[in-house]
């Protein structure tokens, strides 16, 4: 009987590895023609929520000067936003503050009817908010806290801390709101 010699097992193990090569590329190629011929906002998941609308000045709001006056000391304004928390004008403000030699950037909510400054959104908040942006009626089947993205990784790079509110839904959704920021993040 003859043995076996090296070019067989090499012609054999070729011929798989070649098969598996070509059934990833087909795989891909499927993928991406898929992705190509799709729209985008449907893949992103944007037919299921709603647009964010502006914020109405019906009420009488209190200078924001006022509510950087109850702030730590301000090294510096980065940023002043009149934002909608539900249905409630809020002032969301980004601001530097110095410790030592540092500058470290800050953010802070306050009632633009009241001037009084806010924590950051509970969970109870989050959670209407996303029912909100949610644009088809679906119970919330979960509420993560999240400080790092983790598992979470479709939230990378995207303000820290957040809520994470996942909808019984068969899409799955998974709607983020910045606690801090006390806005919805798409």
């Amino acid at each position: 009987m003859m043995k076996k010699n090296s070019h067989y097992y090499i012609r054999r193990s070729h011929r798989y590895l070649g098969l598996f090569v070509g059934l990833r590329f087909l795989l891909w190629t499927v993928g991406g023609l898929y992705f190509s011929w799709s729209k985008l906002n449907n893949i992103h998941g944007d037919h299921l929520t709603n647009r964010v609308t502006g914020t109405a000045l019906s009420a009488d709001l209190v200078s924001p000067q006022q509510v950087i006056e109850k702030l730590a000391p301000v090294d510096s304004l980065r940023s002043l936003q009149l934002i909608q928390v539900l249905d409630s004008p809020v002032y969301q403000l980004r601001y530097y503050t110095r410790s030592g030699s540092q500058s470290i950037l800050k953010t802070q909510l306050a009632s633009a009817r009241t001037g009084n400054l806010r924590p950051p959104l509970s969970q109870g908040e989050a959670a209407k908010i996303a029912q909100q942006v949610f644009s088809v009626p679906a119970q919330i089947a979960s509420a993560e806290y999240l400080e790092a993205t983790g598992p979470h990784d479709e939230y990378r790079e995207k303000p820290l801390p957040a809520w994470a509110i996942t909808f019984r839904h068969p899409s799955e959704a998974t709607v983020y709101v910045a606690a801090e920021l006390g806005t919805y993040q798409s």
